[in-house]
Formats: structure tokens, sequence, C-alpha cells
């Protein structure tokens, strides 16, 4: 899922005593094969005693500001950085997968809108999918799944998924709908609790 191609940056120095070198680097993550995540950065390191000397993000598309890497292990390291954003993408063609597993099979009930966008807004950090059932009494469900960092700290980007489920545009607060959802998910997993949380709350 992921291409690398390393080229070394031949500089104007041309002093012996200068171990210093810098290399280009560019990666591609390629899970989603229509919006790829493309990394350009550069490597400064000193070949003599093998040290990093300076970590330079050149490229980061699509424009993911909002993977919010704060922490210092992750922003300074190549190594940390692409495991990151390795584990980014891998949770990024995860989420796509469900909703496309939900889309096919509940898809006269998902907004138009929501369909037509859904490869392009692949890499948000945050999307909401909403399934309606307006009879008898207008029922809908409403997953947000965002994956990020929870914390300014992490180094491995989370998913984290809450649902809402509202009757004649009134949350429903009995049953705790995320509470029968992680209940269901220790037993059937991910994508069949969730199947079966839709087909009976929207279609019973």
């Amino acid at each position: 899922h992921m291409k690398m191609a390393v080229r070394e940056i031949n500089g104007s120095n041309h002093d012996k005593n200068d171990t210093s070198k810098e290399v280009m680097v560019s990666v591609s993550f390629q899970r989603n094969t229509h919006y790829p995540i493309r990394l350009r950065f550069k490597v400064h390191y000193d070949t003599k005693d093998e040290t990093l000397q300076r970590f330079e993000i050149l490229e980061l598309l699509p424009s993911l500001v909002h993977l919010n890497v704060k922490s210092q292990e992750v922003a300074t390291s190549p190594t940390n950085f692409l495991f990151a954003l390795n584990e980014y993408d891998r949770l990024l063609h995860k989420r796509q997968s469900l909703f496309d597993d939900v889309i096919n099979q509940y898809k006269v009930w998902i907004d138009p809108e929501f369909i037509n966008t859904s490869n392009a807004k692949y890499a948000e950090t945050e999307r909401i999918m909403i399934i309606r059932n307006k009879r008898p009494n207008n029922v809908q469900l409403q997953i947000t799944i965002r994956v990020g960092f929870l914390e300014d700290q992490a180094i491995v980007p989370r998913t984290t998924i809450s649902l809402r489920l509202l009757c004649n545009g009134s949350e429903v607060q009995e049953p705790d709908i995320n509470g029968l959802f992680y209940g269901l998910m220790k037993e059937y997993g991910l994508a069949m609790s969730l199947r079966q949380l839709i087909q009976t709350t929207l279609f019973p």
C-alpha cells in the first residue's frame, strides 16, 4: 500500500571534511487509488556518526493540516512520521470501506450528496453519515466517524465512532444508542454491529 522513492541531493559543497548528506524522499500511500496520500520530505544527516540533523516536510497532499501532529516524537522523526501517516491512511481506508458497505445496503435512505462526495472527502478528519426512514416517525441515525490524534502528544492516530438516534427531530435518550452499539461490537465486530443497529432502529 506504500511506494517510496529516495534520491540523494548533490550539494555544491566539495569540502572533503563535510560528512553531511541530504536526501529527498517521496512517499505515496495508495490504499485509496483515486485519492492517494502523497508525502515529500528532506532528510539531512551526518554520514560519519549516522545521526539525523534535520527532517523537513516539503509537501503533504491532500492538505492534511488537520493531522495536527504536535508530538515531538512524530514531528522530528521521519520513521515515526511515516508510521503515523501510514496508520492514518489505514484508518481512513477502513472508515471508507465501512461507509461503502452501508451505502451498498441502504443507498436510497442516505443523502445523495454524501454518496456523491464520499471519495472526495476521504481524508477529512470527521465525517457524518445520516440514514433516514421518514415512515412512520421520521427516524434518522447519525453516524459520526472521526480519524485523528486524540491527544496533542499522541504518536498513533485513532478512530472514534459516535451515534445519534433522532425521532421527529428529537434525540432519543433511552435506550443509549452508543451503549447498545459498543455492546454489540464486543460480540459481532464493527461492520456487523452497525448493520444490525441500522436495521433495528430504522427498519424494525
